[in-house]
């Protein structure tokens, strides 16, 4: 058994428990979201998390049965945990922080739009991963941040941001 992921706890994942721990996590956070009896607008773009999206969302709707016509719409963000880790910490240092606040949320409304992230808690190399192990098409860009030179030293600190930020100001979960 080759490890393609290591847990936290050591516990090493081969491709097939990683791609059911994978999913088990995103169909949690869709859940919780409130995603399956909605009508979801899916992002356009060829990102890895696009493309990770629609393919879990087409395994949700082969086993989902028809939509209702009158279900809400959500609009749905490709944005990770490194993406929202980021932000939590850029926005703390602008004037309107309290405005950002609400859209930070995994699940949030805006104008009369309600927009959802079922990545929300995903980090991006267990998005690159899991891409990988099902063959996902996307346009991969690189994109290192002073945040990812942090988490060598201290894993697991994106998770440690956006949990106290859920704890501190989140009305979604």
């Amino acid at each position: 058994m080759k490890g393609v992921y290591t847990l936290q706890n050591g516990k090493q994942l081969d491709s097939k428990a990683f791609c059911s721990y994978f999913e088990k996590k995103v169909f949690k956070n869709i859940r919780k979201l409130q995603l399956l009896n909605v009508k979801l607008i899916l992002p356009k773009e060829k990102s890895i998390e696009s493309s990770i999206i629609l393919d879990i969302f087409k395994k949700l709707m082969e086993k989902k049965k028809k939509q209702t016509q009158k279900a809400k719409k959500i609009i749905i963000l490709p944005e990770c945990l490194d993406d929202i880790a980021e932000t939590i910490l850029r926005a703390q240092f602008e004037k309107d922080f309290s405005r950002q606040i609400q859209k930070l949320d995994p699940k949030f409304t805006s104008k009369d739009k309600v927009y959802a992230r079922p990545l929300y808690f995903m980090a991006r190399n267990e998005i690159q991963i899991y891409a990988k192990l099902k063959k996902l098409k996307f346009q991969e860009k690189k994109q290192e941040s002073w945040l990812d030179e942090l988490e060598v030293k201290h894993p697991e600190i994106k998770n440690a941001i956006v949990n106290a930020f859920l704890k501190s100001f989140s009305k979604t979960l």
